[in-house]
């Protein structure tokens, strides 16, 4: 499900696709959310196309933070506090800033596991 303020660009591409939906809406709004069944997903994923316009470049992914949230907040409330809500960010530095439920459980101690096989090739 793709919950947009707009028809995506290319949305064309995709809209034939028997389990591809769009839900027009603010992404923000929780009502526009439960509309699009966000409830009972197996994960989120929260892609900003755009940038936020700000003079401090460290906030251009404020949106995408909040929605992080936004969602992460309302599934807890519905008693879905396992689900996976998946980020795309512009700046490194803003991983800082995504919370333990952005990395799925699989993927936790996966970075650390081949940094550490990394630093043994390297001692090799």
């Amino acid at each position: 499900v793709v919950v947009s303020r707009r028809v995506p660009v290319d949305w064309a591409r995709v809209m034939n696709e028997p389990s591809v939906f769009l839900v027009l809406g603010v992404p923000f709004s929780p009502q526009v959310l439960q509309r699009a069944g966000f409830v009972r997903s197996k994960s989120v994923v929260i892609y900003q196309r755009d940038v936020t316009k700000c003079t401090d470049a460290a906030l251009v992914d404020s949106k995408a933070i909040f929605a992080q949230r936004l969602v992460e907040a309302l599934l807890h409330d519905a008693g879905r506090k396992n689900v996976p809500v998946i980020m795309h960010i512009h700046l490194e530095v803003n991983t800082e800033l995504m919370t333990e439920t952005s990395e799925p459980k699989r993927a936790q101690g996966l970075l650390e596991m081949l940094e550490s096989k990394r630093g043994e090739e390297e001692e090799e």
